[in-house]
């Protein structure tokens, strides 16, 4: 659909990092700095134990980029990476995050933080960890990436990284627009900063 759209000479701006959006058209979240302030957030708190979950491998080309920030973390706090916490959910619910969490404890994988790669993600998580009876923020803080509303909803309160919807539309509108009007695009890829919404889950 895009295609044919963009064969008539319509404007295509891309507002999210996916493998199919165009570099020279793009307003988004700054995907790694996400990955990188979750993780540094987490390791701040003395955890260094931190499980990163994500959804499906090639699903989203910004998990991507938020593990590459998960990497450069580690990296910038003196912390080797334990690939065996980088995991992916095949299935969209906890019970599958808690056959997960249970395989690596019976592997001797240790868990002292908890980040999802999607406010979602990081919500299957609370739920699994406290069936398996460990306290969060206690025993594991969880954060996630999104800033979903419904993170305000859990108990605890999920902590989040907000990527800055409003203005990322705002700032795509106007480039829209200024193309409509001069045929023209101010052209290359724009990455927003996202920001540390803290709440009790961590």
């Amino acid at each position: 659909m895009l295609e044919s759209f963009a064969q008539r000479n319509r404007p295509v701006l891309f507002v999210d990092e996916t493998e199919f959006s165009d570099p020279e058209h793009l307003v988004t979240t700054d995907q790694f700095e996400a990955g990188r302030l979750a993780t540094t957030h987490l390791l701040a708190q003395g955890r260094r134990a931190v499980l990163a979950l994500s959804f499906t491998p090639g699903s989203y080309r910004g998990f991507e980029l938020r593990l590459d920030g998960y990497r450069r973390a580690h990296a910038e706090a003196g912390v080797p990476v334990e690939e065996r916490r980088i995991q992916q959910a095949w299935m969209s619910c906890p019970e599958h995050v808690l056959d997960l969490l249970r395989s690596l404890q019976g592997e001797g994988v240790a868990c002292d933080g908890f980040f999802g790669l999607a406010d979602v993600v990081a919500l299957w998580g609370m739920e699994a960890l406290q069936r398996l009876n460990r306290r969060v923020p206690e025993d594991v803080p969880v954060i996630g990436i999104d800033g979903l509303s419904l993170g305000e909803w859990s108990r605890p309160q999920l902590t989040s990284i907000a990527q800055p919807t409003q203005e990322i539309g705002r700032r795509a509108f106007e480039r829209v627009l200024t193309w409509l009007q001069t045929g023209r695009d101010a052209g290359g890829t724009e990455r927003l900063a996202p920001a540390l919404r803290r709440r009790a889950s961590s």
